[in-house]
């Protein structure tokens, strides 16, 4: 009976959708697609991963996918990952609310059991996405290149999972939804920091050209580069509905519209203004 699989025709023990199969390897198999030459050639390689988006149980410890899934030794309570806040808080850098940012860590335990349908999946697959990317930078320390690159972690959105009291206890959304992740190793850099400071994805090319390119601007609109747009916070909309403006601007149509600056854990720096 294949373990309870039988007719699922997976060809595995445990079930996996095929789009999680393909991107997991693809994340597991960065060492092998790897050429590392010795010249003074620069390149931007840009690598996309969509393991995110097909939340799903793995095996524990090390989140893999494996034939048959095993994780009676780790009941849901060893799973809720609570913080070592001693830990995050020895990291955290330019932080320009200390009291809120201590409360936020003493509060926050991930929260598997919420209602929140595939909540436990999807912190699976985001950790496997992590570790397997992290196997790969001890790769490139063990090659002698991890010093001479620049590398960006960012998505392009988050999930609305209900994880942060203080990003969904409002009349309309849950803006996890726009809480993405964005890390960055900068050339020679050591050490790990929380930086608290306002950031936003679309400041990934500021902070891929910083430093390489002088005075850089955008080849199509002549627009320059920098981060000097959020100054005074930012503009989120929710919804599927958009009008087009001048033919190529897109304006919300009846969707919430938040402006949000400085921390994104403080829930009075999201003020909804349409």
């Amino acid at each position: 009976y294949d373990e309870a699989n039988y007719i699922t025709g997976s060809g595995r023990t445990t079930w996996y959708n095929e789009d999680l199969v393909v991107e997991y390897n693809a994340m597991e198999q960065l060492k092998e697609h790897t050429v590392i030459r010795d010249d003074d050639t620069g390149e931007l390689i840009m690598y996309v991963n969509l393991i995110s988006h097909d939340p799903s149980y793995l095996q524990l410890p090390d989140y893999r996918l494996v034939d048959l899934i095993d994780n009676d030794p780790y009941s849901f309570e060893k799973e809720r990952h609570l913080r070592d806040v001693e830990a995050v808080r020895r990291y955290i850098v330019n932080d320009p609310d200390p009291e809120n940012t201590e409360k936020i860590l003493n509060d926050f335990c991930l929260d598997m059991n919420n209602g929140v349908e595939w909540s436990a999946e999807y912190y699976h697959v985001n950790v496997a996405m992590l570790l397997r990317f992290a196997e790969w930078l001890e790769y490139l320390k063990e090659e002698g290149v991890y010093d001479n690159t620049r590398i960006i972690i960012v998505s392009d959105h988050g999930r609305e999972l209900k994880q942060f009291d203080c990003l969904y206890d409002m009349d309309t959304i849950d803006a996890e939804t726009a809480n993405a992740l964005l890390m960055v190793k900068d050339f020679d850099s050591r050490g790990f920091g929380i930086d608290t400071c306002f950031m936003t994805n679309a400041d990934t090319p500021a902070i891929a050209l910083e430093g390489v390119v002088e005075d850089p601007h955008n080849p199509f609109t002549g627009q320059k580069i920098s981060m000097d747009g959020k100054a005074d916070g930012i503009d989120v909309f929710w919804g599927k509905e958009f009008n087009l403006s001048d033919g190529n601007v897109f304006e919300p149509a009846g969707a919430p519209v938040y402006h949000v600056r400085d921390n994104i854990f403080v829930k009075e720096n999201w003020v909804e203004i349409r």
